[in-house]
């Protein structure tokens, strides 16, 4: 072993300061669960082969310490290319990462071009599969083909692209952290939110979740940098730019053809808080969730407005864009709308954005969309007069 290759215990000690324990002791349960190969795809970008190889090496030897094994694409695009990509090789094995080299130089054309089992018996044994596509060679693969292949084939829970920027930007330089492709690309091309170049690039990344759903993977893609790989795969706040189809959410009048206890477990688990066992549901609720019971919104009637009672996302979704999926559906009922937090919420400053306004009630946040000065009076009156939701400790 290199000398400067990582001990296990030195690997296990940085992971434990890396993000909320129960966050990353979640994730790395649920990776370790699953068949090696099905773990992570990563697409290295040129430029971070180039410019990034130290940083990146010492990313996937930690991963390789921790016995998660994710499928990695290269791209060579010029003769130098093959150099950094060997240099990326030596430097994991230095860390005292296994690695693997599977360069695909053939044509697609060709029979067997994907060697399949030779990188499930890989990962199985405890190897990173690097994955070399030449970009030079005529009638060659591509690096996008390659990993629609793999995703047919394995799967795999997380798709991370890698670039230099860590993400996607806006044309004002603002980071694009959440997309919705299908509702939303469209429209930020029509404003002129974003360059020609970003818009074929996230076009392609569309076409490859076309081609996932039509193989029945559901996917996502989060574009990201080479420093950032371990907070995506461990922490619910995620890095970079998240990328999806859309997230498909239902809205019901009550709860007719609703799981209750599904709902009940959800809500628990988001807040990380008991219900009160008098918490009830009533069937003039209006009620926003997907068919997984990933995310829910409850919206109550009060005085002619909607109240938000109740906004969560389960913690393993939490960056897998929910949130503003829920919110836009909150925001097309057209209504007039009000909700309360404790101020010990993270979300308040987020709701301060979305909101028009908002105003302290002894220890609450209360927000408002949409009301006169009568209507907030009420609201007002209305948050501070509920009784909290849920069990809490008391100093």
């Amino acid at each position: 072993m290199s000398e400067l290759s990582l001990p296990r215990e030195i690997v296990m000690g940085l992971f434990k300061i890396l993000g909320n324990e129960k966050d990353r002791e979640m994730f790395l349960s649920i990776f370790q669960s699953v068949n090696p190969e099905n773990f992570a795809l990563l697409m290295i970008e040129p430029e971070v082969l180039r410019t990034k190889s130290d940083l990146l090496a010492w990313d996937l030897a930690f991963l390789s310490h921790l016995d998660l094994t994710p499928l990695i694409i290269v791209e060579i695009e010029k003769e130098n290319d093959v150099k950094c990509r060997n240099y990326l090789i030596k430097k994991v094995k230095d860390y005292g990462g296994q690695i693997n080299l599977f360069p695909l130089t053939r044509s697609d054309k060709q029979a067997e071009w994907m060697p399949y089992q030779k990188l499930q018996k890989c990962a199985k044994n405890g190897r990173l599969s690097l994955i070399s596509v030449d970009n030079k060679i005529r009638d060659g693969i591509t690096a996008t083909k390659v990993a629609l292949n793999l995703i047919r084939e394995f799967y795999p829970r997380k798709i991370l692209v890698l670039n230099n920027r860590g993400g996607l930007y806006l044309k004002n330089g603002r980071g694009l952290n959440y997309l919705e492709i299908d509702p939303d690309l469209e429209l930020l091309y029509f404003q002129k939110s974003i360059t020609v170049k970003t818009y074929q690039e996230i076009r392609k990344y569309r076409e490859m979740l076309v081609k996932a759903d039509e193989f029945g993977k559901k996917v996502h893609i989060q574009v990201t940098s080479p420093g950032d790989i371990l907070k995506e795969l461990f922490t619910v706040q995620g890095s970079g730019t998240y990328l999806n189809l859309s997230n498909e959410l239902e809205i019901y009048n009550g709860y007719k053809g609703l799981d209750k206890d599904k709902i009940w477990s959800l809500i628990e688990s988001g807040f990380n808080l008991r219900l009160k066992s008098k918490y009830a549901f009533s069937p003039q609720d209006k009620v926003i969730v997907d068919k997984d019971y990933k995310a829910l919104a409850i919206l109550k009637k009060v005085n002619g407005m909607l109240y938000l009672d109740k906004f969560v996302v389960k913690k393993r979704h939490q960056s897998e864009g929910w949130g503003n999926s829920i919110w836009r559906e909150v925001l097309e009922l057209n209504a007039k709308i009000f909700w309360r937090t404790k101020s010990s919420n993270p979300l308040k400053n987020w709701y301060f954005k979305k909101s028009d306004g908002h105003q302290i009630v002894d220890d609450w946040y209360v927000y408002w969309i949409g009301l006169n000065e009568k209507e907030r009076k009420k609201a007002l009156r209305y948050c501070k007069e509920r009784d909290d939701s849920f069990l809490r400790e008391t100093n």
